[in-house]
């Protein structure tokens, strides 16, 4: 929820806001599986992504 408030409130500003969140438990395999997500959503083509949250090894 802290995610999606701070989208709405920080949007008008042009500034996404999202978040990754990786267990403690999860291998390399899972973690290197989310590379192209954060490639994507650090990118110009991700402009209307915001209040996100992806989540790994959960």
């Amino acid at each position: 929820m802290l995610v999606a408030t701070l989208a709405c409130e920080w949007g008008a500003r042009a500034l996404r806001i999202n978040a990754l969140t990786i267990d403690a438990r999860a291998d390399q395999h899972e973690i290197a599986a989310l590379a192209p997500i954060v490639h994507f959503v650090a990118g110009a083509q991700a402009q209307f992504v915001t209040g996100q949250t992806w989540r790994a090894g959960m």
